[in-house]
Order: structure tokens, then sequence, then C-alpha cells
């Protein structure tokens, strides 16, 4: 999964996470990762932040679910946010 974003905030250092899940019919989780902001820059000031993560294929996969985790809350924005999946085949 690859996600961009523009992330501001006034707070430092901001306490932002990106959470990348995969569910199962009944909601249970089959992968969970967890990004930290704060390992790139501590202060973000409109600045671009690109994360490309792995997600493994599981045959009991239902859904997708990725969010920012603000722990903290403190206020930030998040523009021009693009997130997409792209699908690997095994020759």
């Amino acid at each position: 999964i690859e996600i961009d974003a523009v992330l501001r905030s006034e707070a430092m250092p901001m306490d932002l996470r990106l959470v990348v899940e995969l569910k199962d019919a009944d909601g249970a989780s089959l992968h969970y990762d967890v990004v930290d902001a704060q390992r790139i820059r501590a202060h973000w000031q409109g600045d671009a932040w690109r994360e490309i993560r792995r997600v493994p294929a599981h045959q009991g996969a239902a859904r997708l679910v990725c969010y920012f985790w603000n722990p903290q809350r403190h206020a930030f924005s998040a523009d021009r946010v693009q997130v997409k999946a792209h699908r690997m085949h095994q020759p």
C-alpha cells in the first residue's frame, strides 16, 4: 500500500502514526503495522510524507484499513492524501 500526504502541525514533536491493518470478515486483525511520523521528522510544516508498506497476503482477509492515529490529540492537517493499493503477483 502506498500513502502520500502533506502534513502540518504546530505540535513538536508531532505524535502521529500511520496505521495499516488487515482484518477478516469478523473484524479480527490479521496484520497490524504502525509507522511513526517522528521517525522522519519531529516538526511537520506542510511537508510531504510518502510511505510504502507491504501487507502480506492472507487467505481470510476481507478488509484493509488505513488511518492516522493521533494519540495525543494534537491539532494537525493532512492535505492531498492519496492511498494506492498495489497487488503483486508471484510468478
